[in-house]
């Protein structure tokens, strides 16, 4: 009789560990999604920079070479 409730305890405590961990994992994912909309909104101006540099890059290729010479 012993051994059963030495066995039902170590079983409650398994399943106190594994409610704290699925609480912790929880947290994490909430977390998570609050992250995520930070890193679109960053993404998304990093993207609109990139395109803004592409088109003046673009415009600067497309326009006729004007070379300085410096005499010697």
């Amino acid at each position: 009789m012993a051994a059963a409730e030495t066995e039902l305890g170590d079983l409650n405590q398994r399943v106190v560990d594994l409610t704290s961990n699925l609480n912790n994992i929880l947290g994490s994912l909430t977390k998570l999604e609050t992250w995520i909309s930070t890193v679109d909104a960053g993404i998304q101006g990093l993207n609109k920079v990139v395109e803004e540099i592409l088109a003046r890059v673009t415009k600067l290729e497309s326009s006729p070479a004007t070379a300085t010479f410096v005499a010697t």
